[in-house]
């Protein structure tokens, strides 16, 4: 199990690698700064289920526009992969780890950098983090997107965690060097989007004046030069 807990810490769950434990999803970037959580992750879920997970299967969104998400922390494309982090720890924490319960994650895209923070800045013991999380095991894909169901049959058979105490398993590289080159990427995102959207606007406006049909003689004659 992936424990970040002090030294000294109160007795840990075991590790179980069974079906039973409770498996948070955790969305990624939306270019219009909003999901359906339900809707991302219903054949995630359908699949788990599908395969006799028995553990409560719970999503979790950081947009205020959000909708159908077990928790919805609130936030906008203009929040920080820290905040988001920080408050995705801190609702493991205050709901699971405080009252010796471990979880499972699932990730997707934006969703990885953010789990990844969350573990990083709780192990630094960065301000307005908890003390410790008890995330047992983390799929999510690094380098692409990956289909939901191999991320489940990805963590059913539990390649990757194997009771490192401390942080001693997080990946090599800093969390805020991933999301510096998240972010550039949002913002490119962001830029693409509203010109999408300006070009939308400006070919309706070009095709309404299209459909209004040409101008007559006498209309040209009296129009101002």
């Amino acid at each position: 199990m992936l424990t970040i807990a002090p030294a000294g810490a109160a007795t840990k769950p075991s590790r179980s690698n069974g079906n039973g434990n409770r498996v948070i999803f955790v969305h990624g970037h939306s270019p219009v700064g909003k999901h359906d959580c339900a809707k991302v992750f219903s054949s995630a879920r359908k699949h788990f289920a599908d395969n006799g997970w028995k553990g409560n299967l719970l999503t979790f969104g950081y947009y205020s526009k959000n909708k159908n998400c077990s928790y919805n922390a609130g936030g906008s494309r203009e929040t920080s992969i820290k905040e988001v982090a920080k408050k995705f720890a801190n609702y493991v924490s205050k709901n699971y780890t405080e009252k010796n319960k471990k979880v499972d994650v699932v990730a997707h895209s934006m969703g990885g950098l953010v789990v990844r923070a969350a573990l990083h800045y709780t192990h630094k013991r960065a301000a307005g983090f908890p003390k410790k999380l008890y995330i047992e095991d983390v799929v999510t894909p690094h380098a692409a997107r990956r289909d939901h169901q191999e991320q489940g049959d990805a963590l059913r058979k539990r390649p990757a965690v194997q009771g490192h105490e401390a942080g001693q398993q997080l990946p090599q590289g800093s969390p805020e060097q991933d999301a510096e080159y998240h972010e550039e990427r949002q913002h490119e995102h962001r830029l693409d989007h509203r010109l999408l959207v300006r070009r939308r606007n400006r070919h309706r406006v070009l095709g309404h004046r299209r459909h209004r049909g040409p101008r007559s003689p006498v209309q040209r004659r009296n129009q101002p030069r």
